[in-house]
């Protein structure tokens, strides 16, 4: 805002307007590639000029294949138009476009197209001649005999999308006899958390909640899960799977609601140290509902 204050009124801060004069030019339709050089002579002005007037001109002739509009100083157009009309065709130039075969050197293709290997360079913005693809197309400039492939074409510009006033989205239907919950999101969750909680799939529980792979979850956020029929909402039972190794039973217990890591270690005999050890990930302050946790017991321990 300051900047746009000082901008307006420069002068009331201490500063000077600067002169410029605008920039006054003639505007001329270009249908085949020419050189500039050759433009700016047929004006009467330098090639620095064209090049300033045609910021948008990379290169040193105009694109082939197209009509373009070109700027040159005022009052020249219709000399520059005329005299460009009464250039040999010999002396114009048109583009071939070289698609670089393996094997092939810069100094090779240059011998081939009778032109330098440093005009190359320079046309095709090449800074070491050892370092090109195979692949590649080069830009290299030929002789204009007056015969064209192509009619040339106007630019053409992608047109901007047209988008819907209001989008949509399809709302979810459960499958029929799932149970609807609403999870309330706490202190230091994860939807990896809570969808592995409530034995969900991570895709699932983001397209329930209409949530992006970079959205971010709070304290207090509701989210809604559907659960399968009678996996029940509030109690998730205790599912218990053995397996017998080297005279230890491994047991999977699943979180109660109201149990803790003291409750569990005291009904298997084991201390909580141990349980914290078998279960990476599971942190003493930090159980849930639903939480499988592998606890080894003796196999004469029931």
């Amino acid at each position: 805002m300051a900047a746009l204050t000082i901008g307006r009124n420069p002068t009331e801060y201490g500063f000077k307007k600067a002169k410029a004069s605008p920039l006054l030019f003639d505007i001329i339709r270009i249908d085949r590639s020419t050189d500039l050089r050759l433009i700016a002579k047929a004006a009467g002005c330098t090639y620095a000029t064209i090049r300033k007037l045609n910021p948008a001109m990379k290169r040193w002739a105009t694109p082939p294949g197209m009509i373009i509009e070109l700027k040159v100083p005022e009052g020249t157009g219709k000399r520059v138009l005329t005299e460009l009309a009464e250039i040999p065709p010999e002396k114009r130039v048109s583009w071939h476009r070289h698609r670089i075969r393996r094997g092939e050197t810069l100094s090779r293709i240059a011998v081939r197209y009778e032109i330098s290997v440093r005009e190359l360079k320079r046309i095709n913005g090449i800074k070491n001649a050892h370092k090109i693809r195979e692949g590649k197309i080069l830009l290299i400039p030929v002789k204009d005999v007056g015969a064209v492939a192509k009619a040339p074409r106007e630019p053409t510009y992608r047109e901007v999308p047209k988008l819907p006033n209001k989008i949509t989205m399809k709302k979810y239907k459960a499958p029929p006899g799932y149970n609807k919950i609403v999870y309330t999101v706490r202190d230091r969750d994860t939807l990896s958390e809570i969808a592995e909680r409530h034995h969900v799939g991570l895709s699932k529980l983001r397209r329930w909640n209409g949530l992006r792979y970079s959205s971010l979850i709070h304290p207090g956020d509701k989210l809604v899960i559907y659960l399968p029929p009678n996996s029940g909402t509030e109690d998730y039972g205790s599912d218990v799977i053995e397996l017998k190794q080297n005279g230890m039973k491994r047991i999977i217990h699943v979180v109660r609601k109201g149990e803790t890591l003291t409750f569990i270690s005291r009904k298997y005999k084991r201390r909580i140290s141990d349980i914290l050890a078998w279960n990476h990930g599971i942190k003493k302050d930090r159980l849930y509902p639903g939480d499988r946790l592998t606890i080894w017991v003796k196999l004469d321990q029931d």
